[in-house]
């Protein structure tokens, strides 16, 4: 069944001041509710917290003591529309955030709540683990290679299946880059003269073309797809680049217009900017190096996304497969039942 619109044009909620800020675009409705819940399924039936017309910006102190809160955008006649902050706000992983809650062309809107993206997973503090606790995560799907899982094993709350997905297996560009900075001088000369970014490119290119990217990306696409599955986070080292495309594949399939795709693929930047700032630091400092023998501003492209790298994908799909409905079917040899299930399950109807 088509997915029906929403009449919100725009909507968003970010944390802000110890509170929230939630603001909304809805023409032709004449009141919007707001109600919140700890739970997206719960939001719609929660207590209301505002009432305003069908275009506002409102601040909402924290209803409760609890750490996450869903606010359901209810109009007088019409579906409620549910979203949360996206970041988790986690200290030993910054990127960790919400997938959903983007406006798909066909207006309807990708449903929160039910799938994350995130970097690096070793490192949380207990308290990341009780706020991972409380989104009844399901299935952890971790991308990384071997030699990156071994190195920096996950944390996991209990009673959460562990899925590897190694999407590099058959060529690990990007697990390969941390052996590469164990050698400067290599890594110095490699990024020098735009190295850096043509070596970007290519594992995004990787990302769509490699067997093991593909095999693993389809898994990704099922297990999203399933509806009895329950919530999923995937994640990489830094939930930039191989959790980067599977965030703008799963986007794209589901109707997201590419700019939005863009926008979501750059927030990284803004979210990792603290965490790989300071572990370039840290490697310098631990290897007695100076920023002559390894200029931070040859690896910043590394340590960051730019909109070049995710094009690279795109045009990896477009010169391999013609456009995304041939690289699912072609390229992940999946049936498109799977895409309807997909569309099902994370769009809101």
């Amino acid at each position: 069944m088509p997915a029906t619109p929403s009449p919100f044009e725009t909507a968003q909620v970010t944390a802000r001041g110890g509170g929230y800020s939630v603001t909304w675009r809805a023409p032709g409705v004449d009141r919007v509710h707001v109600r919140a819940a700890t739970t997206a399924v719960n939001a719609a039936a929660g207590p209301e917290v505002a009432l305003a017309g069908p275009s506002a910006t409102i601040d909402v102190p924290p209803p409760g003591p609890a750490r996450r809160w869903y606010f359901a955008l209810t109009p007088d006649d019409g579906p409620p529309l549910t979203l949360a902050e996206r970041s988790l706000g986690l200290t030993g992983a910054p990127n960790f955030r919400d997938a959903g809650g983007y406006r798909a062309a066909d207006g309807s809107w990708v449903r929160m709540g039910l799938f994350y993206r995130a970097d690096g997973l070793n490192t949380l503090t207990e308290e990341d683990l009780r706020a991972m606790s409380g989104l009844g995560l399901a299935t952890v799907c971790d991308l990384r290679t071997a030699a990156e899982r071994a190195a920096a094993p996950d944390r996991l709350p209990e009673a959460v299946r562990s899925v590897v997905l190694d999407v590099q297996g058959d060529a690990p560009l990007g697990g390969d880059l941390l052996a590469l900075f164990e050698d400067p001088a290599r890594a110095a000369a490699m990024f020098q003269h735009g190295g850096a970014v043509r070596l970007m490119a290519e594992i995004n290119r990787s990302n769509v073309a490699a067997p093991s990217a593909r095999r693993n990306y389809a898994r990704l696409l099922e297990l999203l797809a399933d509806p009895y599955g329950g919530p999923l986070v995937y994640h990489c080292t830094g939930g930039k680049d191989r959790t980067g495309w599977a965030s703008a594949l799963v986007l794209s399939l589901l109707g997201v217009p590419r700019e939005t795709v863009i926008a979501d693929y750059l927030a990284s930047n803004g979210y990792l900017r603290e965490k790989l700032g300071d572990l370039l630091h840290d490697f310098l400092t631990e290897h007695e190096l100076d920023t002559a023998e390894l200029n931070p501003e040859l690896v910043a492209p590394v340590m960051q996304v730019h909109p070049e790298y995710l094009q690279a994908a795109f045009d990896e799909v477009e010169a391999r497969y013609g456009d995304l409905t041939g690289y699912v079917r072609d390229g992940l040899a999946l049936d498109p039942s799977i895409v309807d299930a997909l569309r099902a399950r994370l769009l809101t109807r």
